[in-house]
């Protein structure tokens, strides 16, 4: 394990270069495999490991035995790690802010809600019923293809915080959204149908497409002023209560990135060293510690 203190940008290019081990057997030349350099180019504070290990899955061939030449240098492949702690607890949040906002829906008058005197009085009973009996509701279009869209973009954008995928977040935002839909609701309504499918698809689109570069340009600058952390806060309101919850309790959130090099190539056609896998035997893991 080589470990150092070094500056490092998210997305930074690092390039490895590998060479070959002492003469000897084939085998020790494989097993022997070291890093020889490893260029970063840093911007930011981070701290970083890399992990060299023997590269199992090479297979060597007799045409290798003259190995004269280093490999060609090889960029490594950046993979975020999600923070799974981190979701479970915005998870947890979700379902609390959705008890929450059912209660104050609860006492708005029925002109807002849409949810009956009756419907409120026996919402216990009427939970069964409704929760396998999807249906078309009738709430008024700012609520259905704004409201809801705007719920499903930050639940996009809080699971992008905490380094998943989009496809993954897309798939955050449509779980949260069910469970808000076959949860409270339920208890007062049929879950919608088209809630079910705008929140998500319609809110991870503006969250992809309009959140996420609003909020990485705001980022990007040097000194933010009042309005550019009242859109960070109104694009990812659960992060702000969830990031208040860690550093209230020294809970510390990191994403980690792991970089590994792409298949092995080689300068020389006479090489004989492939690789089953896409690894090539050097491991980074960098922690990305309040990059919010």
């Amino acid at each position: 394990m080589v470990s150092a203190s070094e500056q490092l940008q998210p997305g930074t290019e690092v390039l490895v270069t590998p060479l070959a081990g002492s003469p000897g057997a084939p085998e020790d030349n494989v097993r022997n495999i070291q890093v020889m350099e490893l260029l970063v180019n840093n911007t930011c504070n981070s701290s970083f490991a890399v992990s060299v290990y023997n590269p199992a899955d090479l297979i060597l061939h007799p045409a290798a035995a003259d190995v004269s030449e280093s490999p060609l240098p090889t960029t490594a492949v950046a993979n975020r790690i999600p923070d799974w702690n981190g979701i479970w607890r915005d998870t947890g949040f979700l379902f609390g802010s959705q008890i929450v906002a059912a209660g104050i829906i609860y006492m708005l008058p029925e002109s807002v809600s849409n949810w009956s005197s009756e419907q409120k009085k026996n919402s216990f009973k009427k939970y069964s019923e409704n929760v396998v009996n999807p249906g078309i509701d009738i709430d008024k279009f700012y609520i259905n293809y704004i409201l809801h869209p705007y719920w499903g973009a930050t639940y996009y954008i809080r699971a992008r915080d905490r380094g998943l995928d989009k496809v993954p977040s897309l798939v955050y935002s449509t779980l949260i959204s069910a469970m808000y839909e076959f949860g409270v609701e339920s208890f007062f309504e049929k879950p919608s149908i088209q809630d079910l499918i705008v929140t998500p698809v319609i809110g991870s689109f503006f969250g992809a497409f309009v959140f996420e570069p609003w909020r990485e340009a705001i980022k990007s600058k040097q000194v933010l002023r009042w309005y550019d952390h009242a859109i960070l806060i109104a694009t990812d309101p659960v992060g702000v209560l969830s990031l208040g919850f860690e550093k209230m309790f020294g809970i510390k959130s990191s994403i980690m990135v792991e970089y590994t090099t792409p298949q092995l190539q080689a300068r020389s056609n006479g090489s004989g060293i492939k690789s089953k896998s896409n690894r090539f035997g050097v491991v980074m893991q960098f922690p990305l510690n309040g990059l919010k």
